[in-house]
């Protein structure tokens, strides 16, 4: 046993002292011209810990204009603006649909073909099947009126006879009831295709307000404002420019003078900018009319 445990150990141990050995050789030299650039640079500690704080500084300006404006833009009154333009344009445009099926009926053909309404409905007015399917076949069809019972009533020949006044008087009954019962049926029809229209409506409405609201989510409103991908590439720039400049200047690499002649230069590139944007939305002023050669020529009045 012990022999096994000899020949484990002592390869193994040999190979980590190699190791080691190898990896102390790759250190070293890092080390050595860690040390040296530190020895050399003299940073001190206020300079270093105020170089680190114009870092952060600028990563809470890149990130409260990146990530935060655009929502306070969102929220601000030209995004409340343009978010209901484009919701009342998306609502017009997916409810003309709906308008059209009101307008045609398809909204009652729907309701008197829903098996579960017209079961509701035989409960509600106590009816029986074969009245409710001559109910709905005739909403279905549009004809709301009915053709009269067959035998009419008013035959001269049959007006002197007592038992034909009964019947006509039966007959008037019986078509009163049956319009009742039909008037009562096409309002709940109505009633119901016009919830179901509401409804519709309604879910129209939700659906333009998600879109617009994606809409406006991706929108740049700096394009908007005349502001698009270029001044925040140029401002970006500047902005980094100024303050590389402040933290080499903090750490001593940069002199007065240079920071000074850097800021001047980036000043002199802004005013540029600024005039030249001014002078090409100014109006120029229309070149005044020049004389014909007709107009220009003197009159000659005198007498030949």
């Amino acid at each position: 046993m012990k022999r096994i445990q000899m020949i484990v150990f002592y390869p193994t141990l040999a190979f980590s002292q190699i190791v080691q050995g190898q990896v102390e050789d790759q250190v070293t030299p890092l080390r050595d011209a860690t040390t040296a650039f530190i020895s050399t640079t003299h940073f001190g500690i206020d300079q270093v810990i105020l170089a680190i704080a114009i870092i952060i500084l600028l990563g809470m300006l890149f990130r409260l204009l990146f990530l935060h404006m655009p929502k306070i833009e969102q929220t601000a009154y030209l995004g409340r603006i343009f978010q209901e333009s484009l919701v009342d344009l998306e609502y017009k445009r997916l409810a003309a649909k709906h308008t059209e099926q009101r307008d045609q009926g398809e909204y009652e053909r729907e309701v008197v073909g829903d098996d579960k309404w017209l079961e509701a409905q035989q409960k509600e007015q106590n009816l029986d099947h074969e009245k409710l399917a001559e109910l709905a076949a005739r909403s279905s069809f549009g004809t709301s009126s009915f053709g009269g019972i067959s035998g009419g009533f008013g035959d001269p020949w049959e007006e002197e006879r007592q038992e034909a006044k009964e019947e006509r008087t039966k007959r008037r009954e019986a078509e009163m009831r049956e319009r009742k019962i039909e008037g009562r049926f096409n309002d709940s029809v109505t009633t119901e295709a016009r919830k179901r229209y509401r409804d519709d409506l309604d879910k129209v409405r939700e659906q333009a307000k998600t879109s617009a609201k994606e809409t406006v989510g991706n929108l740049d409103f700096a394009t908007l404002r005349g502001q698009g991908p270029a001044f925040i590439l140029q401002f970006t720039a500047i902005v980094v420019i100024i303050s590389t400049a402040m933290i080499l200047g903090v750490l001593g690499v940069l002199g007065g003078d240079h920071i000074g002649t850097l800021l001047a230069a980036i000043a002199g590139y802004v005013l540029g900018q600024v005039t030249q944007r001014g002078g090409s939305q100014a109006v120029t002023p229309s070149p005044a009319t020049q004389p014909t050669p007709d107009q220009a020529a003197p009159k000659n009045d005198s007498p030949t």
